[in-house]
């Protein structure tokens, strides 16, 4: 939580620099400011006019046996800055140094790593890193304006023992729709699942309007093979390696699977999202209209009748706050509002009007949650969604309410996409949600991200992150190429 003792600024006898000082162990910053975010990073603010800004944490715990050191860092705008440089120290001001000279994308994690054994050490290196004495992220800022970076503590990447698992943890994998490796085999998939320990398979199975199967009610999905049916095949293969099968849609996308006489056809019927600048979005249907409702639901109704186990929601939202304004959108809302609004500017000049924004778009959403988990629950089926990892921020922006629906008992079970390099923005969301989550009787299993790219320690601290608190579950998501097949056995066989 914030408090406003986390950060205190006392004076620095050299050079007369402002030092601030975190509430947490001995966590310093030279030339700008810390705070503690709820989500489990540091915030560090670069002023203006400052050129350096560096961030001193005490080294992890270490010993002889550890291999690497990383920190994670993030900034909604990286091309403020030069470049960061990760120090580590022992008690001699002796140790290793890592530069990353070019930033990645702005609003993405990135981390630094420093390999034990690739470092280049500086001073001598560091013989002994059971003695390590602190870890300096030095933070070399371009923009007069100043900026801002979040970081993760630094973790030191050793061997560390898995908690194993207790019984009855349900592990269910998002599964793309050429299944698994690319083998557009299912049985082969559902083999390799079991073989892991998986217990559940999420199959996408279609978009909002084309699917992957032989449906009778939304169009194939161009240069699909005819030989591969995901819904028949998917179930077929969960049945035989006895695992249960949840038919994913992601709901309101139109992409390039779409036939293009179909694309055409949505837009002559006006049946698209418009943006708050007026632009039709081609890659979105709107909500608001119910021809594109009771398509949802007719594609969420056979997945129920064709013999699913669970129905998944994906992309059940909007794509952001500047999403929808289409005429009837305007439209409706004014004649429920009692007044005429016209445009996207005339809703947000009032902030009680935006309030009742938020509710209105949110409710086109809530209702295809209800509709369809109604009828899937009267026929025994489970009813779960993939959802955005923030709550408030999801609902206000994105009009999906997912907490809601888990309190009124529409979803069997929720999995927020919490992929993070970052063990420790994993902990601080994972934390919060389940608060969210305390008066629901809706299951939780958060989404994991696993690549072959990232620290495989990381992948640890998660899985026994979920397992000291009895959270009974999780879901894999596939990041990268094939993590499946160099990853899954050794994290998830056993």
């Amino acid at each position: 939580m914030k408090a406003s003792s986390l950060v205190a600024l006392a004076c620095c006898a050299m050079v007369g620099a402002a030092w601030a000082k975190a509430g947490a162990k001995d966590v310093t910053v030279k030339g700008g400011t810390v705070e503690r975010q709820e989500a489990g990073c540091w915030k560090i603010v670069c002023p203006a006019g400052e050129k350096q800004v560096d961030v001193v944490f005490p080294a992890p715990t270490s010993d002889d046996g550890a291999t690497a050191m990383f920190v994670n860092f993030y900034s909604p705008d990286l091309t403020r800055f030069f470049r960061f440089i990760v120090r580590v120290f022992d008690d001699r001001q002796s140790g290793f140094q890592r530069f990353f000279p070019h930033p990645p994308h702005s609003g993405e994690w990135a981390e630094l790593r420093l390999d034990r054994a690739k470092g280049e050490p500086a001073n001598g290196g560091v013989p002994d890193w059971g003695r390590l004495g602190s870890v300096k992220f030095t933070i070399e800022v371009a923009s007069p304006e100043g900026g801002v970076v979040f970081l993760g503590s630094p973790r030191v990447d050793c061997p560390a023992a898995l908690r194993p698992a207790k019984a009855g943890e349900r592990r269910l994998m998002w599964c793309l729709s050429d299944a698994l490796g690319r083998r557009k085999d299912w049985d082969e998939t559902a083999a390799f699942l079991k073989k892991n320990g998986f217990t559940d398979m999420i199959v996408l199975s279609s978009r909002a309007a084309t699917a992957f199967y032989d449906s009778a009610v939304l169009a194939r999905a161009d240069n699909w093979p005819e030989s591969v049916d995901n819904l028949r095949d998917g179930i077929a293969a969960a049945r035989k390696h006895g695992l249960k099968f949840h038919a994913w849609k992601t709901c309101w996308q139109i992409r390039k699977e779409t036939p293009k006489e179909l694309v055409r056809k949505f837009e002559d019927e006006g049946r698209y999202q418009v943006s708050a600048s007026g632009e039709v979005n081609k890659g979105w249907l709107c909500p608001s209209d119910p021809r594109n409702r009771e398509l949802m639901l007719a594609g969420y109704k056979e997945f129920v009748d064709r013999g699913a186990d669970g129905i998944h929601f994906d992309f059940i939202r909007y794509p952001g706050q500047s999403h929808c304004f289409c005429p009837r959108c305007l439209k409706t809302f004014s004649k429920q509002m009692g007044t005429t609004f016209s445009s996207a500017a005339d809703i947000r000049a009032d902030p009680a009007t935006l309030k009742k924004w938020h509710a209105f778009r949110a409710g086109f959403i809530s209702s295809v949650v209800c509709k369809a988990a109604h009828y899937a629950h009267a026929k025994g089926k489970e009813v779960s969604a993939a959802v955005f990892r923030n709550a408030p921020t999801d609902y206000r922006d994105n009009g999906q309410d997912w907490v809601r629906w888990c309190n009124e008992g529409w979803l069997d079970f929720v999995c927020p996409m919490d992929y993070f390099q970052s063990p420790d923005m994993f902990r601080g969301y994972v934390m919060r949600q389940r608060e969210w989550l305390k008066d629901s009787k809706a299951k939780f299993y958060p989404g994991i991200g696993v690549s072959s790219a990232w620290p495989f320690q990381n992948l640890f601290d998660e899985l026994n992150l979920l397992r000291e608190n009895e959270i009974e579950g999780f879901t894999v998501f596939p990041l990268g190429k094939n993590p499946e097949e160099t990853v899954f056995p050794k994290l998830f066989a056993q």
